[in-house]
């Protein structure tokens, strides 16, 4: 049904934003691994250690937002060549990169 450009295009969108959401998560999505026995405590809501990674990795991608739209022009030349399609489909990186990020911390 996809052509060989619209399946590479979708798994390069895919690859592309989990790659992005480990740097833009700031690591936020061991935290709980790690700590969540130290924090364990229903009666204070668990020391609120969920909104705690929630924050760094909001944060962390915040940030990762300011650096695409920095470096946006230098991946539009490094792509424009090889990958036209994917210029069309550039921003669909941030809101899968959320995504990621969010599915990461949770």
């Amino acid at each position: 049904m996809l052509s060989k450009e619209e399946i590479g295009l979708t798994r390069l969108l895919i690859s592309v934003s989990f790659l992005f959401a480990t740097f833009a998560s700031l690591g936020a999505g061991n935290v709980p691994t790690k700590f969540f026995p130290y924090f364990r405590n229903e009666s204070k809501q668990h020391n609120g250690i969920l909104p705690f990674v929630l924050s760094i990795g909001m944060i962390g991608f915040s940030l990762f937002v300011v650096v695409f739209f920095l470096l946006k022009d230098i991946i539009f030349n490094i792509y424009s060549k090889n990958s036209p399609l994917l210029l069309d489909y550039f921003y669909y990186f941030i809101p899968f990169t959320l995504i990621v990020v969010l599915n990461n911390n949770f």
